[in-house]
């Protein structure tokens, strides 16, 4: 499962920079396909919905893929066709395919997702609204603290790291904590499968008195840096970048 899930957020750097509504390298769109299809990846326990949307009017055809649980939007479909009851999509961005057979009323299709070497069944279906993300766990505002974007140097690796602040209400100082991530490239909030657990265990620590900093890992959202040259110890000096910041800062409790 691992390969798959790691393959498919890589492709989300490249798709962040592409704007939705392109068409990628499709040419045409078939009718028989048009409108938005859902469906989900099913690996082990884990499930992974992923999202065609084809359109086209005079002006412009749009084919485009989204894989709303990791928080990646419009990846360009390179290729559609139809063949009889037989559907064929190709998503050449993230070297993956969908082939399958179209139900006899059209709105259904029980097919198979390949990528990498790796093949798994998906049946995707036409739907008229797209399944809206619930994460009620998420931090709502007001928040009852400061919330503060702040950058801070990692001096001997020449790289600056940037990061979120929350610090308590009232009269500090404050303990303060660093929450650092695993593996693999993460931003501040440890976005991962549509969750920001990060900002969620940040949210409930500052509410209980206690500052915290989250910060994106070297080469990630704003930190520059190159996060796959680095070693555990070069990601070492990073976390102690991050309390050197927090010691400089006089809302914060150096001993704590």
């Amino acid at each position: 499962m691992k390969p798959l899930i790691t393959t498919l957020l890589a492709i989300g750097i490249l798709a962040g920079v592409i704007a939705c509504g392109t068409n990628g390298n499709a040419q045409d769109v078939p009718d028989a396909v048009l409108g938005n299809w859902e469906g989900k990846l099913k690996v082990q326990a884990m499930e992974l919905r992923l999202v065609f949307r084809f359109a086209k009017t005079a002006e412009k055809v749009t084919a485009e893929m989204d894989s709303p649980d990791q928080g990646t939007t419009c990846i360009p479909v390179s290729n559609v066709s139809v063949n009889g009851d037989k559907l064929a999509i190709e998503v050449s961005t993230i070297n993956g395919t969908y082939s399958g057979t179209l139900s006899p009323d059209g709105n259904t299709v029980d097919g198979k997702w390949k990528q990498s070497g790796m093949e798994f069944p998906l049946e995707m279906k036409r739907v008229s609204e797209l399944t809206k993300l619930n994460r009620p766990q998420e931090p709502q505002p007001p928040f009852p603290y400061q919330t503060e974007d702040v950058t801070f140097k990692n001096d001997p690796a020449k790289i600056e790291l940037a990061g979120t602040l929350c610090i308590p209400t009232g009269d500090g100082p404050f303990p303060a904590a660093v929450l650092i991530s695993g593996s693999g490239p993460q931003d501040r909030d440890e976005f991962l499968l549509g969750h920001k657990p990060f900002w969620v265990i940040a949210d409930d620590l500052v509410r209980r008195g206690i500052a915290v900093l989250r910060y994106d890992d070297r080469g990630v959202g704003k930190s520059t840096g190159d996060f796959g040259a680095a070693t555990s110890q070069d990601f070492a000096t990073d976390a102690f970048a991050a309390v050197k910041f927090l010691q400089s800062r006089g809302e914060i409790d150096r001993g704590k």
